[in-house]
């Protein structure tokens, strides 16, 4: 717990907000289209996605191919 409360403090998370929730249809919507399932395992990763859309900041994912699809909406920085 202590180790999560280090990394916490050091820096500010951004709130899931209404912003939020109208990106991740985008987000569901690009996914789906893709053939893939936007639900189960990877609405998490999504609902991340969708975040960083709505406050129009770079995704940095060490899987970008988890989030295929999402290259024409978000900037995806892959770091594997």
């Amino acid at each position: 717990m202590e180790h999560v409360q280090r990394i916490e403090a050091s820096f500010e998370s951004l709130p899931f907000d209404p912003a939020c929730a109208r990106s991740y249809a985008r987000v569901y919507a690009a996914v789906a289209a893709t053939g893939r399932k936007p639900r189960g395992p990877r609405t998490v990763d999504l609902l991340i996605a969708a975040t960083a859309l709505a406050h129009a900041i770079p995704l940095y994912t060490l899987d970008a191919s988890d989030l295929r699809g999402l290259g024409d909406l978000i900037e995806l920085v892959d770091l594997s």
